[in-house]
């Protein structure tokens, strides 16, 4: 493929008509930042596995569990009856991990101005290379979620940090607008590895931090200034010519 391929894929994918057959339709719903950011968190959080059931899960949080109300409900505190409940919310990931969670954003949202400021000030102090080391250095205790150290490519905290950074799309909301759009990387999944490993740009389908450079890095040529695009191409399914 060229980048006119590229490019076109990109186009015919980031369509208003995706918001709904992806997670992000969940934090679409709401209009109040906090919101967004809290629901837009536990729907990226859980998108592991099928997504017919990882919906229904973050329909049920956000619907009965939370009352359609995310920041209210954190700041309530009404997840402290979670904390010693190890019983599966969703394959791996239990309500306790999803009480720890909220408890972070708790404590976030009482020290900070909303979860965006939390995410610069904590990369400036602790001088991060990367946004996301960031984000998960504030959620990673006892969540699921790895620690800022981690060799993982950490693609679900990428894909958030997409939503929330990436303006002027029509499906990533771009409510952060401390974050450069050339500062995100492509949030690597199983199939972004898989198709990127078809496509020559790595030599191993590793779900690691150095393939998600170095998939970025030449995203960055096709997208200049704005690499994590390249989650438009690569999630789907390619023709491999």
């Amino acid at each position: 493929m060229d980048n006119k391929d590229y490019i076109d894929i990109a186009n015919k994918n980031e369509i208003v008509d995706n918001i709904s057959i992806g997670s992000v339709k969940f934090a679409h719903r709401y209009s109040d930042k906090k919101d967004i950011e809290v629901s837009g968190l536990f729907a990226s959080w859980l998108s592991y596995g099928n997504r017919e059931e990882y919906e229904k899960v973050v329909e049920r949080l956000l619907i009965c569990e939370m009352g359609n109300k995310p920041y209210d409900y954190v700041m309530s505190r009404e997840y402290d009856k979670y904390k010693d409940n190890y019983t599966c919310l969703y394959h791996l990931t239990t309500w306790h991990n999803f009480a720890m969670l909220c408890n972070h954003l708790y404590n976030i949202y009482s020290n900070n101005e909303d979860l965006e400021s939390a995410v610069i000030n904590n990369f400036k102090i602790k001088k991060f290379g990367y946004y996301y080391q960031a984000l998960c250095d504030l959620l990673y205790n006892e969540t699921l979620i790895q620690s800022p150290d981690s060799t993982s490519a950490c693609g679900r905290i990428n894909m958030y940090l997409r939503w929330m950074s990436r303006c002027n799309s029509p499906i990533d909301l771009g409510i952060w607008t401390n974050i450069k759009e050339s500062k995100l990387l492509v949030s690597c999944n199983d199939n972004v590895i898989s198709n990127a490993k078809k496509l020559n740009l790595i030599k191993k389908t590793e779900d690691n931090k150095i393939n998600m450079i170095k998939i970025t890095k030449f995203a960055n040529e096709i997208f200049k200034g704005d690499p994590s695009r390249m989650d438009y191409v690569l999630q789907c399914q390619l023709p491999m010519s």
